[in-house]
């Protein structure tokens, strides 16, 4: 009698197994992202109703800012979920109690993940918000390409917060389904096509244009490996060790991630009609553009900056990023500086190499612009 009721025991709980859904983590750092939190909870409600009988959905908030404003922050995250009809996923919110860091508090997030290990997990910018089929289309990609850890959605939406979310509304609203994208898939970077990125421009309208690295991630996908995820923390940990602050970007969490360089889906349009799955929101005065200026300033500016650049500087996607920043008024201050003019010739050669490139970019973006069919959106 013992056994058999062992036996119905050890079947009930493999049958618990078998119903059980695989998990899926949604990891979101914030910063002083009150104003956004609306736009980015109410994406993600729409999103996670879409693949609530795939997967058990959780999403955690980590909040990076000090004392005083964490508390408003947090109220702000909390009112935007309870202004949401029975939420389709489970929430967790976490706070650094300080200003740690972008780096920091994706270090924090991913320690949740080795613990809980999901099957897959992805990070959203707190300001920034998803088609209703992102994780659906995303993650049956995923299931379909087993054997890859990763996933970018190379075609991305991009537009300046100034503009009101009824901008881009057309665009998040048009269905999207599997056949509208295709899978590319490449064991290195080099091999792997890079896809247009647009703006959306303030009547509306698709600007296209290049984006400034070989592979631009702001929206990730990640199948969980015990492994790899280690490797990822320690590198993070090792790099927060010799700097006050890294980013930890995409790219970075990427580049951490595959161990090799490789292993990348990507996810593309294969229809003209595709919307875009990830909604990417541009401010003037972001991370990446205000410290590459800072780090060129005259009392910033070192011989080993100077090293570094000279060195990146043979990299096409580094031409594009400083294209990106408006760097060339620090770049002249350097060469007409006493103390670096050993440089003044390299940096003569760089701006006439950011010259050229940006001439020749502006001409494929007026070739591109006159091929296609741009499409308002209606008064």
């Amino acid at each position: 009698m013992k056994k058999l009721i062992f036996a119905i025991i050890v079947f009930c709980l493999s049958e618990i197994a078998l119903c059980a859904k695989p998990e899926f983590d949604v990891l979101i750092p914030v910063y002083k992202n009150c104003k956004f939190n609306a736009d980015l909870i109410k994406s993600l409600q729409s999103a996670i109703i879409q693949i609530k009988d795939k997967y058990d959905t959780h999403v955690f908030f980590c909040i990076d800012d000090a004392r005083d404003y964490a508390e408003q922050e947090k109220e702000s995250i909390e009112s935007s979920l309870g202004a949401v009809d029975k939420l389709a996923f489970e929430k967790h919110i976490s706070e650094n109690g300080e200003n740690k860091g972008a780096g920091y508090t994706r270090y924090r997030l991913l320690e949740e993940v080795a613990k809980r290990k999901p099957k897959y997990f992805c990070f959203i910018d707190a300001d920034d918000f998803i088609h209703p089929s992102c994780f659906d289309i995303s993650l049956t990609f995923m299931e379909e390409k087993s054997d890859f850890y990763i996933l970018t959605a190379e075609f991305t939406a991009h537009w300046f917060d100034k503009f009101d979310m009824a901008i881009v509304a057309s665009e998040f609203e048009t269905a999207a389904t599997r056949e509208d994208y295709k899978l590319l898939a490449a064991r290195t970077e080099e091999s792997l096509p890079t896809y247009d990125y647009y703006e959306i421009d303030p009547n509306g309208r698709r600007v296209f244009y290049d984006p400034p690295y070989p592979l631009y991630y702001p929206a990730v996908f990640f199948k969980f490996d015990d492994a790899r995820l280690t490797d990822c923390i320690k590198k993070i940990l090792r790099d927060l060790d010799k700097e006050e602050d890294i980013d930890a970007s995409m790219q970075d969490l990427a580049y951490y991630y595959r161990r090799a360089r490789g292993e990348v889906c990507c996810l593309a349009p294969a229809k003209s009609s595709a919307p875009p799955l990830y909604f990417y929101r541009q401010h003037r005065n972001s991370i990446v553009h205000r410290d590459m200026k800072t780090a060129l300033l005259p009392e910033n500016i070192t011989i080993e900056t100077l090293e570094r650049l000279r060195e990146l500087a043979q990299e096409d996607y580094f031409i594009r990023a400083l294209i990106k920043s408006n760097i060339e008024s620090e770049l002249t201050a350097i060469k007409d500086d006493e103390r670096f003019s050993e440089y003044r010739g390299f940096i003569d050669s760089l701006l006439k190499k950011i010259s050229d490139k940006r001439a020749a970019l502006q001409k494929e973006r007026d070739e591109r612009q006159r091929a296609i069919t741009t499409r308002s959106i209606p008064e």
